[in-house]
């Protein structure tokens, strides 16, 4: 099991924003872009204050990351993407952020977002 690769500069994160597409549901969105620049792709995660107070976030920020971890092979290997959690999943279990990330890949790679290697 390795670490999960994070997008951390500014202009990552924008550029995912500004050229890559999108899927919602009620709990996440999932922003994703092509990387061309090397064949490995990042993840970036996103909880604002709107979501709750410091631990919270980094409750929920810890818990995707974990979920990205273990269900790597769902995920495209050369792709940029970010994970932005909306007011109402601090108040879920890993198991449900799961299954809502795992719908939104599904909704992705349905609508010729990204195929999985």
């Amino acid at each position: 099991m390795s670490k999960v690769l994070t997008l951390k500069k500014r202009k990552n994160f924008r550029q995912v924003y500004k050229y890559g597409f999108f899927v919602s549901n009620r709990l996440l969105v999932l922003y994703f872009l092509k990387n061309k620049e090397n064949k490995k792709g990042h993840f970036g995660f996103v909880v604002s204050k709107k979501v709750g107070k410091a631990v919270v976030r980094n409750r929920l920020r810890r818990l995707l990351k974990e979920v990205c971890r273990l269900n790597e092979a769902i995920f495209p290997k050369d792709y940029n993407i970010v994970i932005l959690a909306r007011k109402g999943a601090a108040k879920e279990s890993y198991h449900s952020l799961k299954m809502c990330l795992l719908k939104l890949s599904k909704n992705a790679q349905e609508k010729g977002g990204f195929n999985v290697n």
